[in-house]
């Protein structure tokens, strides 16, 4: 399956090789900041980098990537399932998930991780000052992000974790999954408990990638709630709109995750992990 992504070229001595996979519009976005916010760090680090549009066949180029001198591959939707299937090891946490985002290329054989929760634990915590446990958090989407975050989510000791979904049989078999975990349940969009107060709404469904309105119950954000999307773009997506016009205390897009899970996934491929402060000041990421 053509997999459309984009390019980094490290011109250190190694001569490493990375990228990102994924939809257009994602990879486009992905570009823009990285070729921005990035080239500070990589000029710190005494790297130059460039970024180059490709296609990649990740069925039968998998191994010309990796003889050409790729050492990882970060992993973005609507891939991240489908390529759990290419890994010859799994971390725990990317088979709690069902979903990697992080492939390195060790020994002749793929590895696959997934650092979304990390990358999602420490924007909430280290950068915006949410605390998990004792919370109630509501989970909005039952797809492969929704895996990612759960089990992290969890082991942060939250006082309740709802999952909410347009047909209640994808909501139900991940609260199942993660039951051992921690107090999860599943419930429907139009059948969200809204006499629970909410502190962190997070939404882990496409609507910000597609434009289109989310059909979410404003009676679930209250005054104090902190609304979390996933999805990011160079203006409010139309998530976080919601949350505002429903008077959320605050309405942040997913771009310091998406920083912070890269940052992760650089440290797998390289044992170092890259100070995300000075690429985080140059992003504007709240709506």
């Amino acid at each position: 399956m053509p997999v459309r992504g984009l390019l980094k070229i490290s011109c250190q001595a190694q001569n490493q090789i990375f990228s990102i996979c994924g939809s257009d519009e994602l990879c486009t976005e992905r570009q823009t900041l990285f070729e921005t916010a990035g080239h500070g760090q990589r000029r710190q680090s005494g790297e130059a980098g460039r970024y180059s549009e490709f296609i990649l066949l990740v069925h039968r180029n998998r191994v010309l990537f990796q003889r050409t001198g790729g050492k990882g591959l970060n992993i973005t939707v609507p891939h991240k399932t489908e390529v759990t299937k290419l890994v010859d090891k799994i971390s725990d946490r990317a088979a709690t998930a069902g979903a990697v985002n992080t492939l390195s290329f060790r020994g002749g054989e793929v590895h696959g991780d997934n650092t979304d929760g990390i990358g999602l634990l420490r924007d909430l915590d280290v950068n915006l000052g949410v605390t998990i446990e004792g919370a109630n958090i509501l989970i909005l989407g039952a797809g492969g992000a929704t895996r990612g975050i759960v089990g992290p989510l969890l082991e942060m000791q939250p006082a309740s974790l709802w999952i909410a979904n347009r047909t209640l049989g994808k909501a139900q078999i991940l609260a199942d999954h993660f039951s051992k975990t921690g107090p999860v349940s599943a419930c429907r969009f139009n059948v969200v408990p809204v006499s629970t107060k909410y502190d962190l709404i997070i939404n882990a469904t496409s609507a910000g990638v597609h434009g289109e309105a989310p059909p979410y119950p404003s009676a679930a954000v209250s005054s104090s709630t902190f609304c979390y999307d996933l999805s990011y773009g160079l203006k409010p997506t139309p998530f976080c709109t919601w949350a505002r016009e429903s008077g959320a205390a605050h309405s942040v897009m997913g771009w310091g995750m998406l920083v912070e899970q890269a940052a992760e996934s650089f440290n797998i491929w390289r044992g170092i992990r890259p100070d995300t402060a000075p690429v985080l000041k140059q992003m504007v990421i709240a709506a």
